[in-house]
C-alpha cells in the first residue's frame, strides 16, 4: 500500500469519525462509519486505520468495547485540514441583513442583538466584545451634571452609534461651563479618535487664552478619563443556558461554574483581550484557550474593524463536539457586518 493511500484512508476516516459524533455525541465504531459513509472500505480496514489514529492521538476509546471519539488533537487536525467550509445559506444572509438594515441608535444594544443572533445561528454561546472607545471616532459628545462631581457624557461614535458613560470629574463643573465644553468639543474633535483627541487638546492647552483654557481643560479631564474607562471594555454575552442542553456538560457543579464565568464580564473579558491584537480568526480547541473551565470546550473569536483597525473582538462558546463548519461561518460573516457598519457603509454585500 502507497503511503499517499493510507494518508487518504486515514484523513477521511478521521473525518468520518468526528463528523458522525458532531450529530451524534456517541463514540462511533467501524461498522458506523462503513454503513453511513461511502468510503469502500470493510469494517475491518476501518478499525485499523482506526487502531493507527487511536495510536497517533487523534482518536480515544472512552470505554472497553465502545466506539471512539475524537481528541483535542483530532479536532485540531479536523478544524486545520479536514473541515469543508460552509457556504452563508439564505437563513443565515437574511438574518444578518435584518441586523444590518435595522436602525440602532444604542451601542449596547445593537451588541446586545448581535451576541443574541449568533446565538442563534450557531447554537452556542456568545460573547461580544464593545469596540473600544479609545479606538472609535468622536462624531459629538452630550454632558450632563448627574450628581455632584459626575457628569453623564453621551458619546455618539461613528456611524452615529451612542456609549453613556458616568465620569467622576475632580471639581463640579459649572452647567454654563459644561454646555460650552461640549460645544468647544463637538466643533474641535469631530472625527479624531479619544487619543487624538487627548494629544489636540494638550495642544490647544498651550496655547489658547485665559478665557478660553477652562474648556480646555474640562475637556481635557474628561478626555482623559474616557480612555482610561476604555481600557476595560464591556462585554456581552447570550445563549449560555445552550450549554445546559449539551450531555457534555451533564455534571450539575461542572455546568454552574461554566455558566457563571460565560456570564461574569471581568473574566470573560481577560480571557477575550488578548485576542483584540491579533486579527482574523481564531479557534481555541479545549486546553488552548488557556482557561481550565473551558478545557472540554472550543473558542471561537474573530475581531472586527473600525478605519480598517482591530477594535473589539465577537465569538462562540460551545464544547468541542461543535458544528465547526457553520461556527466559523456565522463568526466570520458577523465580524464582517460588524466592520462595515462601524465604516458606515451603507451597502453591505455579504
Amino acid at each position: 500500500m502507497r503511503v499517499n493511500d493510507l494518508e487518504t484512508r486515514r484523513k477521511a476516516i478521521l473525518r468520518a469519525i468526528v463528523q458522525s459524533h458532531i450529530e451524534s455525541a456517541a463514540p462511533v465504531g467501524s461498522r458506523t462509519i462503513s454503513r453511513l459513509w461511502n468510503l469502500g472500505l470493510s469494517p475491518a480496514s476501518i478499525r485499523n486505520v482506526m487502531a493507527d489514529l487511536e495510536e497517533q492521538g487523534f482518536i480515544t476509546q472512552p470505554h472497553t468495547s465502545a466506539g471512539r471519539v475524537p481528541t483535542q488533537a483530532g479536532y485540531r487536525c479536523y478544524v486545520d485540514d479536514l473541515m469543508e467550509p460552509e457556504q452563508l445559506t439564505q437563513d443565515l444572509r437574511g438574518s444578518l441583513m435584518q441586523l444590518c438594515q435595522t436602525r440602532w441608535e444604542m451601542l449596547e444594544e445593537f451588541l446586545r442583538r448581535t451576541a443574541e443572533l449568533l446565538s442563534e445561528l450557531t447554537g452556542q454561546a456568545a460573547v461580544v466584545v464593545s469596540p473600544r472607545l479609545i479606538s472609535s471616532r468622536f462624531r459629538r459628545v452630550e454632558l450632563f451634571i448627574v450628581e455632584g462631581r459626575r457628569v453623564l457624557a453621551v458619546w455618539v461614535i461613528e456611524p452615529g452609534l451612542l456609549q453613556n458613560r458616568l465620569v467622576d470629574m475632580e471639581e463640579k463643573p459649572a452647567p454654563e461651563l459644561l454646555e460650552r465644553t461640549a460645544n468647544y468639543m463637538n466643533h474641535r474633535l469631530r472625527g479624531l479618535t479619544l487619543l487624538q483627541a487627548r494629544d489636540v487638546l494638550e495642544r490647544d492647552a498651550l496655547s489658547v487664552e485665559g478665557g478660553v483654557f477652562p474648556l480646555v481643560r474640562c475637556a481635557l479631564e474628561l478626555v482623559d478619563k474616557l480612555a482610561k474607562q476604555s481600557e476595560t471594555d464591556r462585554v456581552y454575552s447570550r445563549g449560555t443556558s445552550r450549554i445546559l442542553c449539551q450531555p457534555e456538560f451533564a455534571e450539575a457543579q461542572r455546568v454552574q461554574e461554566l455558566v457563571l464565568f460565560l456570564e461574569e464580564q471581568r473574566g470573560l473579558y481577560d480571557l477575550l483581550s488578548p485576542n483584540l491584537y491579533q486579527e482574523g480568526m481564531r479557534v481555541c480547541i479545549g486546553a488552548e484557550s488557556g482557561s481550565a473551565l473551558l478545557q472540554d470546550c472550543t473558542l471561537i473569536t474573530c475581531t472586527y474593524s473600525a478605519g480598517g483597525w482591530p477594535v473589539g473582538v465577537l465569538g462562540v462558546v460551545g464544547p468541542m463536539r461543535m458544528n465547526y463548519p457553520r461556527s466559523l461561518t456565522a463568526v466570520s460573516y458577523m465580524a464582517r457586518l460588524f466592520s462595515a457598519l462601524l465604516d458606515g457603509e451603507r451597502e453591505i454585500r455579504l
